[in-house]
């Protein structure tokens, strides 16, 4: 932390989020960490804002900023983030790039499990 390590950063942020290894749960500062981890370029920190964006769990659901979120961890190498972007093309019909989505997740390595589970989770 004391270091600027953004890693560092989002696993105590996710540790306030759900208030582990003997944190009391806090949200203000699970955010406070994840934005400060996303602003260091972590794509874990951007997919996982993306998420709490989508599900209003620990900020307001605001799906303009989770797409946004997602793009920016997708850009920096998360490959759920650009699987899930794939799924959002598809849902809107842009079956062109949806497909670039997934080309790119699947020659990144993300897996038809990890694929089918965030399709459906949402």
């Amino acid at each position: 932390m004391e270091a600027n390590d953004a890693l560092a950063m989002v696993n105590l942020g996710t540790c306030y989020q759900l208030g582990m290894m003997g944190l009391r749960q806090d949200n203000a500062k699970a955010l406070e960490l994840l934005d400060k981890s996303a602003k260091l370029g972590n794509n874990i920190a951007h997919f996982n804002l993306s998420v709490c964006y989508q599900k209003g769990s620990i900020v307001e659901k605001v799906t303009r900023k989770a797409t946004y979120q997602k793009q920016l961890a997708a850009m920096a190498g998360n490959v759920q983030a650009r699987y899930i972007l794939g799924c959002d093309e598809g849902n809107a019909d842009n079956m062109d790039r949806a497909y670039k989505h997934w080309m790119i997740s699947a020659n990144e390595g993300c897996t038809g499990g990890i694929q089918e589970w965030f399709c459906n989770e949402r």
